[in-house]
């Protein structure tokens, strides 16, 4: 570039870049992107400008991935903008910005003649630009046409791609309706979640983006952003209990279609191939490839975000039609506390006259009432809240005891099939609930206390009792979950709070005073 008249530098330019574009459309290949990025950013060094030399890395980094949309150099082109109203770049750039604007699908739509008429429009009088402190008036020429070139190189890429695919090109299978997703993210250990905004993964040929109308609270969402398990990674968009409606579905999707009611649990992908034994085994949620809804990493690296947001995209096996019987507003806790509790209960086999505890009657446990009456059990709700007896027995269960009165503790002892603990149970307990289960009884974990649990092995021995725990359900178990609950009229108890509200809503939930889930109104 150096010692190059603009002039020169303008035909060299336009000689290569033709060169290139027609070999290209010849021989029906892409630009030679490395021979280009090395030029670009040859000619960019000098200029000192690191947005632009991001945007440059960016668009190598999407092509080498196959994306034509570059959809990822968004948040560099809005950076670029404000530069520009700034007066900090060019005026030139102002066509360069726009028409790539339209390549990653942040305008409506794709427009051949709006295209080349912002060609034209970089190449505006040069005489025109203002004087900016960190480009020389006389480095302009060179800047702007270097980014002119990769323009009209792409350009005539895309007109060939249009030309071979018609209509269909106007939709990139890679671009979503929302291509910026705003939400509510943990920035810290703690309760308070406030505005942010992230750039989605492109989206699959088996992915749906769904525009979300409710997300639930759960008190995962709490254990994560508080930090209480360990391992989140800031900034955390939570919530894995959405229900919304699809709004873009990749070109291999058949069972969804634009509009429909669909809900999201706590997965949003796993392999499902056939050497995967968790996948085989209806285990889904054990994958080893497995994605869950947030603060967990895809295999590219991208972190997945939670409900907590206006949209959220994922594998559509791990959406679910939601019956028409069923309220949105009450589907969304199905979607994880509901299939929580009802999973372990199809996996053990409960049946119909099966003696099932139930330890905490809060978010999981009065579904877990609920579960466990359909499926014909007799229930028994442990509790240390007296006020919540007549409430317990509305929702299905036989009997009801009061663990402070000991009498009555002692007469049910050695006296269930099931027990499932639904709450953060202090560790030394665990030996009294083994004292109540019959021989071979089983009980099984549903919610993750802090610390170690404490017990007796003369417990086990002697009872032949088994403890074990349980995740969440895959897919196949998630469809039963809510086909049961349509069935037989199964529905949470809500509380409702409108999504600007969440912090309240998290300092309600931390509070322990919600009953008995709460579900955000998006």
């Amino acid at each position: 570039m150096v010692g190059s008249s603009v002039s020169d530098l303008h035909g060299n330019q336009l000689a290569q870049g033709q060169k290139w574009t027609r070999s290209s459309l010849k021989h029906g290949k892409d630009l030679p992107y490395p021979e280009l990025k090395k030029w670009y950013t040859g000619a960019i060094a000098q200029f000192e400008i690191p947005t632009i030399t991001n945007l440059v890395q960016l668009l190598n980094k999407a092509q080498k991935r196959g994306d034509h949309s570059f959809w990822e150099t968004v948040e560099r082109l809005l950076e670029l903008d404000q530069l520009r109203e700034q007066d900090k770049l060019p005026r030139p750039f102002s066509g360069v910005i726009k028409l790539l604007k339209v390549f990653t699908g942040v305008d409506e739509y794709f427009d051949m003649d709006q295209a080349e008429a912002l060609i034209k429009a970089t190449d505006m009088s040069f005489s025109e630009t203002q004087k900016s402190r960190f480009i020389q008036p006389e480095d302009y020429s060179e800047l702007a046409w270097c980014y002119r070139l990769m323009v009209e190189g792409y350009l005539a890429i895309f007109k060939k791609q249009k030309e071979q695919l018609g209509e269909a090109y106007m939709t990139d299978p890679g671009v979503g309706k929302i291509n910026k997703i705003h939400g509510w993210a943990a920035m810290k250990p703690g309760i308070k979640v406030e505005p942010w905004s992230y750039t989605p993964r492109p989206i699959g040929e088996n992915d749906v983006e769904i525009q979300i109308e409710y997300s639930g609270i759960c008190g995962s969402d709490l254990h994560t952003i508080k930090q209480e398990w360990s391992g989140t990674t800031y900034p955390a968009i939570v919530g894995h209990e959405i229900v919304g409606k699809v709004i873009t579905k990749g070109e291999k999707v058949t069972e969804f279609n634009e509009g429909d009611l669909v809900g999201v649990g706590a997965q949003v992908f796993a392999c499902h191939r056939s050497d995967c034994r968790p996948c085989n085994n209806n285990l889904d949620p054990h994958c080893p490839r497995g994605v869950f809804t947030y603060n967990s990493k895809y295999a590219d690296g991208e972190q997945a975000q939670g409900g907590y947001a206006e949209a959220v995209r994922v594998d559509s096996k791990y959406a679910f039609h939601i019956p028409s019987s069923i309220d949105p507003l009450h589907a969304a806790p199905l979607m994880c506390a509901g299939t929580t509790v009802f999973a372990p209960m199809l996996r053990k086999g409960v049946k119909k006259g099966d003696r099932v505890g139930v330890v905490g009657i809060g978010g999981l446990g009065h579904l877990a009432i609920q579960y466990a009456h359909a499926l014909g059990a007799e229930v028994v709700a442990f509790s240390h809240s007296p006020n919540k007896r007549q409430e317990c027995l509305d929702l299905g269960a036989t009997k009801f005891v009061l663990t402070s009165d000991k009498k009555d503790v002692d007469a049910h002892r050695h006296t269930l099939d099931f027990l499932f603990i639904t709450s953060n149970s202090n560790s030394n307990q665990y030996n009294e609930f083994i004292s109540w289960m019959d021989f071979e009884g089983t009980v099984v974990l549903l919610a993750l206390p802090e610390g170690h649990m404490t017990f007796s092995p003369f417990e086990f021995v002697f009872n032949e009792v088994a403890i074990t725990g349980s995740l969440i359900g895959g897919v196949n178990i998630i469809k039963k979950t809510l086909e049961f609950a349509s069935k037989h009229n199964i529905r949470p108890i809500i509380e409702k709070y409108p999504i600007d509200d969440v912090n309240n809503a998290l300092q309600h939930m931390d509070d322990g005073k919600a009953r008995y889930r709460i579900v955000l109104t998006h």
